[in-house]
C-alpha cells in the first residue's frame, strides 16, 4: 500500500503533517499481549499470545494559534465515538508492515496554554500526545 501523506487519522481527522514537531512521531505498533503467560519449574516461559495486538502512537505538536487549537479539537471531538472514552476508529502507518492499519484508539493528552501572547492572544504550546489502542 502506498503512503498516503499522513501518519495518524483520527476517525476522519487527519493530523496535518505541518503541526507534528519533527522527529517527535514514535510508533510501537502490534504489541503483542498475552493470556496466563507463566514460567514453568524448569525456567521454561510458557506464552499464551492472543490474536488480537495493540498498537501505541505518539507525537508531538508545535505551538499553535487559539484558531489552530480550535480546529484540530473540534475535529478530534467530532470523531468521538465516546465522549467520556476520547475515541474513535483511527488510521495510522505501521512502519513494522509498511501499510496503513485501522484500530480502535482512545487518547491522552496534556498541554499547557500561554496567554497575552503574542498581543494578547492566547496559543497552546506544544502538546504531547498519545493514542492507544483497545
Amino acid at each position: 500500500m502506498a503512503y498516503n501523506n499522513f501518519l495518524f487519522q483520527f476517525g476522519d481527522f487527519v493530523f496535518p503533517l505541518k503541526h507534528i514537531k519533527e522527529d517527535s512521531y514514535d510508533s510501537a505498533p502490534g504489541q503483542r499481549q498475552s493470556l496466563d503467560a507463566y514460567t514453568d519449574l524448569d525456567g521454561v516461559t510458557h506464552d499464551n499470545a492472543l490474536e488480537h495486538t495493540k498498537t501505541e502512537i505518539k507525537f508531538t505538536t508545535l505551538p499553535m494559534s487559539g484558531t489552530e487549537w480550535e480546529l484540530i479539537m473540534s475535529n478530534i471531538v467530532r470523531n468521538y465515538l465516546d465522549f467520556k472514552a476520547r475515541d474513535a476508529n483511527c488510521t495510522y502507518f505501521d512502519f513494522e508492515l509498511w501499510q496503513y492499519r485501522t484500530g480502535h484508539f482512545y487518547f491522552d493528552k496534556s498541554f499547557r496554554v500561554k496567554a497575552n501572547v503574542p498581543h494578547g492572544k492566547p496559543y497552546v504550546n506544544e502538546v504531547e500526545w498519545t493514542f492507544i489502542e483497545y
